[in-house]
């Protein structure tokens, strides 16, 4: 499965079945914004779905791993996307075959 189509994730997989899964904000830290709270949603999906993968590593591209959250947008895009993406990204990333794994900087 190729993993190319996020603006704010890097998700790289080994042969190991090693998925690595890189917050790319660096600028803001990683903060979480609507746009990273969905597409980590969505590949949490997908990765889940995906047998080859085994293991999955969280990390931050750049200094942070994740300064917290932005409130940039409507309080109502913030709700919304607190609700629809990051509520199913934990329960996505619990469901893979493997482990999942945070490593902060």
């Amino acid at each position: 499965m190729v993993y190319d189509r996020y603006e704010t994730l890097r998700i790289e997989l080994d042969a190991r079945g090693v998925a690595t899964v890189i917050l790319n904000r660096p600028d803001k830290h990683n903060a979480l914004n609507a746009a990273l709270i969905s597409e980590l949603a969505d590949a949490a999906a997908a990765l889940a779905e995906d047998g080859a993968v085994r293991i999955v590593v969280l990390t931050g591209e750049g200094r942070s791993f994740c300064a917290g959250a932005t409130s940039t947008g409507s309080p109502r895009t913030c709700k919304r996307a607190a609700r629809n993406g990051w509520n199913r990204a934990p329960r996505s990333l619990g469901s893979c075959a493997g482990s999942t794994h945070c490593q902060s900087r």
